[in-house]
């Protein structure tokens, strides 16, 4: 990939077409306290970069299905690690908890130990929330986990 130029200078297509994300890729995620069941996994990336900095978006998704379940702590594992710079425990992501037809809570993504995310409740007060079995609801079949990641720096 071609550096950014300097500041004047005139911009080339093939400089252009390096700094913009390059189409979304699938991936296959570790899970761990997230039982699949007849659920689907939806997960999605990109990555983007100069030669110099690269960065990375995602889009992580489980639904529940029959034999789904969700336990304390769900986590899932992103395709690239993170760079130096995100310490344990820094929000890489943000989403839903969809309890089927009922409600909407606020999701995030903390990163635990690259390249592992762990999805909290974002609870009362802003105060992240483990999620267990119960917690925020009481999880079945139609709810679903939603995450999504911008322009996180890869190592």
């Amino acid at each position: 990939m071609a550096a950014i130029p300097a500041a004047g200078a005139k911009l080339r297509a093939s400089v252009l077409s390096s700094l913009i994300p390059t189409g979304w890729s699938a991936w296959t995620p570790t899970l761990a306290n997230l039982t699949l069941g007849s659920g689907t996994v939806v997960a999605r990336w990109r990555q983007s970069g100069n030669g110099v900095n690269y960065a990375a978006d995602y889009i992580f998704s489980f639904t529940l299905g029959a034999g789904s379940a969700v336990g304390t702590s769900p986590t899932f594992t992103l395709p690239f690690t993170a760079h130096a710079s995100y310490p344990t425990f820094s929000n890489v992501g943000y989403g839903e908890l969809l309890d089927s037809g009922t409600a909407a809570y606020i999701a995030i993504g903390r990163l635990t130990a690259t390249p592992s995310v762990e999805i909290m409740f974002g609870g009362a007060s802003d105060i992240h929330t483990v999620i267990t079995a119960t917690v925020p609801f009481t999880w079945t079949t139609g709810d679903r986990l939603l995450i999504h990641g911008q322009g996180i720096e890869i190592a």
